[in-house]
């Protein structure tokens, strides 16, 4: 999957007029993509920053990064910088977090808060990476986080590489994203041992739901 992502850009280099080329990564839940998220920040040789929107993942990604031996610094509050230390030090015996580190990892709502801050090291960024990448618009604080880097290629991860809204994704429909790449399906991951075989356990259905209102903006039940 990370030759397909490094593949995407390239072939984005070259069919765009545009300075940069953003990628959507499809795997399923358990598939792998922060591990391939860290090979790919490993691979970059250029600064980078990967924006996650909870502590859980933040830390998630701070630790995969460690493992790769890759410092970097935190960009969210103090409290997640210090539970992303203490996760390196348990696991590793060793810290991976550097203020002044060209790598980051951020959360969504720091590095806007942030900005001002940041404004030396926001173009130095290569390639900015996001996990559940179909949260991604140009109107929102995540679309509004990648506009931060003018001159980075993008990277979003994702399982579900839609949206209930129905708001498009994709560039060409005024969404972010010029390419997808999609990788093994859970059910090639479980066929090859990655995942264990699942059932389905589900009542019979008793009410009618017809009669339940489903809100036209987002697909939900009311």
């Amino acid at each position: 999957m990370k030759t397909q992502i490094f593949e995407s850009w390239q072939m984005g280099r070259a069919d765009h007029e545009i300075g940069t080329v953003n990628t959507m990564a499809v795997a399923p839940t358990g598939g792998g993509k922060t591990a391939v998220m860290s090979g790919v920040v490993d691979d970059v040789k250029t600064p980078t920053v990967s924006i996650a929107h909870r502590q859980e993942l933040v830390s998630q990604i701070s630790l995969s990064l460690a493992k790769n031996d890759i410092y970097h610094r935190i960009i969210a509050a103090e409290s997640v910088s210090k539970f992303c230390i203490s996760r390196h030090i348990e696991e590793l015996g060793k810290n991976f977090c550097h203020q002044n580190a060209p790598d980051a990892v951020s959360s969504v709502q720091t590095i806007i808060r942030r900005k001002k801050q940041l404004d030396k090291w926001l173009p130095t960024v290569g390639m900015w990476n996001i996990d559940e990448g179909h949260h991604v618009c140009p109107d929102n604080s995540w679309g509004k986080a990648t506009d931060l880097f003018p001159n980075a290629f993008g990277l979003a991860f994702t399982a579900s590489p839609f949206r209930a809204d129905r708001k498009p994704l994709g560039r060409v429909n005024d969404g972010v994203f010029d390419h997808m790449v999609k990788g093994p399906s859970m059910r090639d991951l479980i066929d090859q041992g990655y995942l264990t075989e699942y059932r389905l356990i589900a009542p019979t259905i008793s009410i009618d739901r017809h009669q339940i209102k489903v809100s036209e903006s987002t697909g939900e039940l009311d």
